[in-house]
């Protein structure tokens, strides 16, 4: 390994070690409060218990698993109740419209150009800043090599906002449409009341519990 290539990746460990203690000097000044609160909803949001299965999100095998409705009131309220119950699904089928959008992005031919120009770019300059930096205007001007990765980082995401920008939009889009038209056509009340029912029927069975009562499990 030459001295050259010894010396980047020292300077890219340096800038690892950087962020990472910046990283928990941020984290460090949340209040503990506050980190709980938040991992408490990430918990209860990203429940794998609230993410329903392809039959029930489809409504396979179902006689009457969607139905045009015209009454705004009716609509209205059948759009809200299946957001809050396939919210996970919706999440979902955003997913996968977003990594289908970006495969088909990164095989287009003029983002492989763009990537390997920006590539191409980002060589030259960790050459070209080696050692003491690129000399230029007969020593008047010296563009050191954390001025020339500041530059690139710049560039770099500029280009790549404006490369995904379209991707995002179209995606988000698309998505909330699917959702939306899901959301009033899928008759799914069977399944959000059986699910409102078991809600409370666990929240009773807590409370005889936590009350020191004894809880029968009712025969079948």
């Amino acid at each position: 390994m030459s001295s050259a290539d010894a010396q980047n990746t020292l300077q890219m460990a340096q800038a690892a070690n950087q962020a990472n203690q910046t990283y928990n000097d941020v984290s460090a000044k949340i209040p503990q409060g506050t980190k709980d609160f938040l991992s408490s909803a990430k918990n209860k949001v990203l429940d794998n218990d609230n993410l329903r299965s392809f039959s029930v999100f489809l409504g396979t095998g179902e006689e009457s698993a969607y139905q045009v409705v015209c009454n705004p009131t009716v609509l209205c309220g059948r759009l809200k109740d299946n957001i809050l119950f396939f919210y996970l699904n919706y999440i979902l089928v955003a997913a996968l419209v977003t990594i289908i959008a970006l495969l088909a992005l990164m095989i287009n031919p003029a983002t492989i150009i763009m990537v390997l120009i920006i590539g191409v770019c980002w060589s030259a300059a960790l050459t070209l800043t080696s050692g003491e930096g690129l000399v230029l205007c007969n020593d008047s001007l010296t563009i050191t090599r954390k001025t020339a990765t500041t530059i690139l980082t710049i560039i770099t995401a500029v280009v790549m906002f404006f490369m995904v920008q379209k991707v995002f939009v179209i995606t988000s889009s698309s998505s909330a449409v699917l959702a939306c038209f899901h959301g009033m056509l899928r008759n799914a009340t069977e399944h959000i009341e059986g699910n409102k029912n078991a809600g409370e029927s666990n929240y009773t069975d807590v409370n005889i519990i936590e009350e020191g009562g004894e809880y029968k499990a009712p025969v079948t």
